[in-house]
């Protein structure tokens, strides 16, 4: 992973690449048994209005609110980029997908990261 850009699709229990990257991000998947218990984000800095915690569906196709990220990180020889999509479900995953996809959702998404950048966003 390195000199190179890559995009991580799922969490680390979909996707063990993810997990090599989990120190780096603020909201961390965590489940304390694959498939037994409730998955959730933990914030680890929460900023004022944030919750420290959220949760999702408990499994995928069920009603209700799902979560996900989406981080971009610099890859490890620092010369290219690492994105990562992850969803607490599928049904994250999906969105945080279908969100990119959309010009001025990678626009938006662009200047709330004030211009800092490890790779652009935006073709």
């Amino acid at each position: 992973m390195d000199h190179e850009n890559y995009v991580f699709i799922g969490s680390p229990a979909s996707n063990p690449w993810v997990s090599l990257f989990q120190d780096k991000l603020n909201f961390r998947e965590s489940e304390v048994v694959v498939g037994k218990s409730l998955k959730a984000f933990v914030n680890t800095k929460p900023l004022p209005g944030e919750q420290a915690r959220y949760e999702g569906l408990r499994w995928t196709g069920t009603e209700g609110e799902d979560y996900a990220t989406i981080a971009l990180l610099p890859n490890i020889t620092q010369d290219g980029s690492i994105l990562i999509l992850q969803g607490l479900q599928q049904e994250g995953t999906e969105a945080a997908g279908r969100f990119l996809v959309d010009a001025e959702n990678r626009r938006q998404l662009q200047r709330t990261r004030g211009g800092a950048s490890h790779g652009d966003l935006i073709p």
